[in-house]
């Protein structure tokens, strides 16, 4: 695609001279944007390199538009004056073809265009145009720009606010500087400074998607080789490459060791592809393909692989090739254009072979074939939009899946490592640019041969890419030269894997908790392997031990009347229905263990014979505990946070009675089946309150994220749990609040209508953890001081007289002041402090809440405070089941109301109250008393 493009043309003699007496010049200036290496050399050393012929013809295009523009004004203007004596006169609409200086900085610029002043200044002033030779416009054309009008700034007094930009075709673009020239600015104090320094040093070598247009690019790529420099990766990013530089590693080789295997869940999530730098990098070390995810290509007999040659920047593909596999047999077809008019014409011709194969499937490899797709299917006829549903990207099914041992996944590096080659070779996509415009030139045959060619060994490459993909599909646990991303294979021989099996019984056997009849040291009879459901046939059942000892007999009434015949009096059978249950009995001084026996009359109805149990009897089915026995365990797992295993040790070492950790799961459930209407309550309060806090944290369930978010005001806390960290359980439970959400910076609670204050806790927490992470960097130093001189008096006034408006609103105006000087119109170098800026620009309304309103408090602690214990409990666990963990946070939440509101949560359970506002707990214990200071008589 169209890269860089070329500034106005300048002598030989004069850019000696201007490296000679460092002068900055907009080539540099622009070079900068790019690449601070390449402006250094441009301007601090007289190599000039070798430029890339695409930017001659560049040049040649610019010179073209340029003298076309040029003529067309001397036609038009009548006010005109080519620059000759080096000052602006002001009595000349239009200048051409400028050249100014204002101290060490020279300017260039095509046509200078007087404007009017404002009536208050009635001073007219010059505004800059530069013609270039591209249809559309690049960065560096930007900054070309910008520098001019930066330095017509220097020489009238005041920078222009507008400038002009021609394309190729006439069409002239309006450009607002304004924004630009404080990056300006300080590129040029960059620049001024490596001629203050003597002798000056070159900024380090980093490899950018620019390089390919440089014209010191084999010079960079050689350094940075002999170096094994990071930026050889073609998707490390600065931020990347100074992130690992703050951890020590600078080499490829060394960021090959970083990465570690994850250790294996039972169920993973299914996650978005993500792309890792670490695996990369050991890739190439080990010279293996990594696979992270397995590719899921289907193939068929007939394959079609496509490849498309065009001019992004015109907008024109000129060369549709398609190359049709058939069953073993290749042929390449190439759909070609002479002019953009014959565009629609290859369209169909391409349109026409894909229908006569109209199953097979078309491969491609990026995003550009769709999108040049999808816009001659706009421009030319919507009866082959089939053609889009038949794509295969099989750059889908490398990034972030498959790792090969390469620094590029570009399919010129692929084909290339899979064995594919290129007749030309310096072959690439800016190369074909070239081959195109000189064909268009001289239209010699051998450019046109040399861009089919080109295409076919494209389409050719893509091939040996999707036999690539399908063979690690079938045959990766064969491969040696194959390895998985987090479960490294274990090569072995035949032999080696008995002996490894056998050794592996032997460590499983050795376990202290596994049970040793479940293993067999005989292959054949090993008992390991997964049986049906169900007991073996003649397994003994059991039926559980009713307890013995003393017990408390109540009699309950019968059953009076037939449930299947009304008003029919049922009679006594003669015999009696029990039902024995342990619970506890509390008292003020402790507990016990009491064995309670129901015994009632069984009655049966004469008509129907149908026995009937007391139906105090009835309720208590498949009972064994009692309702205390029940919140005693509740009790235990959610606030001592004791797992089900040591509960039901608990219940024997204490009580003499047994259970299974299913019961205990079943009493959780149960208790948060009764105490629904209770959370709805909850619900109802916070929704009714001036202010509601929330925060979310991550969950495993299974081995998969979910995610918890509590809600409380100080007084009532409510649990939800999600599949995703999306916000729309926080929409929808919210829905219409009118308070204050009080939250952290997460981007999901910025879409709720209702009034925001965000956390301070957490905006500090990060700025104090980035202090310590550059703790001699002056910007951000400086940037966290003001922050602290604004916040510090609010929190001193809030520490005397509280949350209250009228004391707070004072700070308002400082505020305002401390945007005014800090964050609205600074620039600042460092990315960090950038962040920051962003974030109180962002925030500006919600992070001073607090200021109007009273009582909204200004952190989100009372959240963290609520959400602690799971946090806690999560650690303890490390993973949960769904619908444990559902019923969990609901008797969660009630606990956690109890206590911010000083009640016991065991008391609250025993009492069997819905109302938790309405509970009157016990007094706590008083456990001293005052000492008598009194001299005894």
């Amino acid at each position: 695609m169209l890269g860089a493009a070329a500034t106005a043309s300048r002598p030989e003699e004069a850019m000696a001279d201007a490296i000679r007496s460092k002068v900055i010049r907009a080539d540099v200036v622009s070079a900068y944007s790019h690449c601070p290496r390449k402006a250094f050399l441009l301007h601090c050393t007289e190599e000039q390199g070798t430029p890339h012929e695409y930017q001659v013809i560049l040049e040649e295009h610019t010179n073209v538009s340029r003298t076309s523009y040029l003529a067309a004004l001397q036609q038009t203007s009548t006010s005109i004056r080519s620059y000759k004596d080096g000052t602006i006169s002001s009595g000349i609409d239009v200048l051409t073809e400028a050249n100014f200086k204002a101290a060490d900085l020279d300017g260039y610029c095509d046509v200078l265009t007087k404007v009017s002043g404002t009536r208050r200044e009635n001073r007219s002033t010059y505004e800059p145009t530069i013609v270039v030779g591209t249809q559309r416009i690049e960065k560096d054309q930007l900054f070309h720009l910008s520098f001019t009008g930066y330095v017509l700034g220097q020489i009238q007094g005041r920078p222009p606010a507008m400038g002009y930009l021609v394309t190729a075709g006439g069409e002239r673009h309006r450009v607002n500087l304004q924004p630009t020239y404080k990056i300006v600015g300080s590129i040029v104090e960059r620049i001024r400074s490596w001629s203050a320094d003597s002798p000056a040093q070159p900024p380090a070598v980093i490899l950018n998607k620019h390089c390919p247009y440089c014209p010191f690019k084999s010079t960079c790529k050689r350094l940075a080789e002999a170096a094994d420099d990071l930026s050889l990766l073609d998707r490390m990013t600065p931020k990347s490459t100074q992130r690992y530089h703050g951890k020590g590693i600078f080499t490829v080789n060394q960021l090959s060791f970083l990465f570690k295997p994850r250790r294996r869940r039972r169920q993973s999530a299914v996650r978005a592809p993500h792309f890792d730098l670490e695996i990369q990098a050991l890739a190439i070390r080990t010279s293996k393909i990594y696979i992270q995810t397995l590719p899921e290509i289907q193939r068929s007999d007939i394959e079609l692989f496509l490849d498309i040659e065009g001019v992004p920047d015109q907008q024109f593909s000129y060369l549709i090739g398609l190359l049709i596999h058939d069953r073993g047999s290749a042929t390449h077809h190439a759909f070609w254009a002479d002019t953009i008019e014959d565009e629609e014409s290859i369209w169909h011709m391409f349109v026409q072979k894909a229908n006569d194969y109209p199953a097979a499937p078309i491969y491609h490899y990026g995003s550009y074939e769709p999108r040049v797709i999808e816009s001659l299917v706009k421009r030319f006829g919507s009866e082959s939009a089939s053609i889009g549903k038949r794509l295969v990207n099989l750059s889908s099914h490398v990034y972030g899946k498959v790792y090969f041992p390469v620094r590029s996944n570009s399919l010129k590096v692929l084909g290339k490592f899979l064995g594919a080659f290129w007749t030309e070779p310096d072959a690439s996509g800016l190369q074909s640019l070239v081959w195109r415009y000189r064909w268009e030139e001289k239209r010699e045959a051998a450019y046109k041969h040399k861009l089919i060619s080109y295409n076919a060994e494209d389409c050719e490459a893509l091939r040996l890419l999707a036999d690539e993909l399908a063979r690690l599909r079938t045959h990766a646990d064969s491969a040696l030269n194959v390895d998985y991303v987090d479960q490294p294979k274990q090569n072995a021989t035949s032999l080696g894997s008995d002996l490894h099996a056998a050794l592996d019984h032997v460590l499983l056997y050795a376990s202290v908790n596994y049970p040793k009849g479940r293993i067999c040291f005989r292959p054949e009879t090993d008992k390991t392997k997964r049986k049906g459901p169900g007991a073996p046939k003649g397994h003994q059942a059991y039926q559980r031990t009713v307890p013995v000892g003393r017990r408390t007999v109540i009699r309950v009434a019968p059953k009076r009347t037939c449930t299947r015949h009304k008003g029919e009096r049922l009679h006594n059978s003669g015999k009696d229905a029990e039902k024995v249950i342990v619970d506890l009995n509390f008292a003020k001084s402790g507990f016990r263990k009491m064995v309670i026996k129901y015994l009632g009359e069984e009655r049966y109805c004469p008509r129907c014979r149908q026995s009937y149990e007391p139906p105090a009897i009835k309720q208590l089915c498949g009972q064994t505990f009692g309702h205390a026995f029940r919140a005693w365990a509740v009790y235990q797992r959610i606030i001592l946070r004791l797992p089900y295993r040591l509960i039901t040790q608990a219940m024997e070492d204490v009580f003499h009675e047994t259970a299974s950790e299913a019961s205990i799961v079943n009493f959780v459930e149960s208790f948060a089946e009764y105490y629904r209407r209770t959370e709805s309550m909850l619900v109802q309060q916070l929704r009714e309150s001036p202010f509601v806090h929330v925060d979310e944290t991550r969950l495993s369930i299974r081995g998969v994220d979910h995610y918890v978010w509590v809600f409380t005001e100080g007084r009532h806390v409510v649990f939800r749990l999600t599949d995703t960290r999306e916000a729309a359980v926080v929409h929808e439970l919210l829905a219409g609040y009118k308070g204050v959400l009080v939250s952290d910076f997460y981007p999901g609670y910025d879409a709720m209508e209702c009034r925001q204050q965000k956390c301070w806790v957490h905006l500090i927490r990060d700025l104090n953890d980035d202090l310590w992470k550059l703790p001699f960097d002056d910007e951000l130093q400086e940037f966290i001081l003001r922050i602290k001189n604004l916040f510090l008096p609010m929190i001193e006034v809030i520490d005397q007289h509280g949350l209250k408006a009228r004391n707070l609103q004072k700070f308002s105006k400082r505020v305002d002041e401390f945007y005014a000087a800090v964050i609205e119109g600074r620039e600042y170098s460092l990315d960090v402090t950038k962040k920051y800026q962003k974030r109180f620009t962002r925030y500006r309304e919600s992070l001073f809440r607090f200021l109007d309103e009273d009582g909204i408090p200004w952190n989100n602690n009372m959240a963290e405070r609520a959400i602690r214990p799971l946090v806690v409990q999560r650690s303890i666990s490390g993973t949960l089941f769904k619908r444990g963990a559902v019923h969990y946070l609901e008797l969660l939440g009630i606990a956690q109301t109890c206590r911010f509101q000083g009640k016991s949560f065991l008391q609250f359970l025993l009492s069997e109250e819905i109302d938790v506002d309405g509970f009157q707990s016990a007094k706590r214990i008083k456990i001293s008393k005052a000492v008598s200071r009194q001299p005894s008589s």
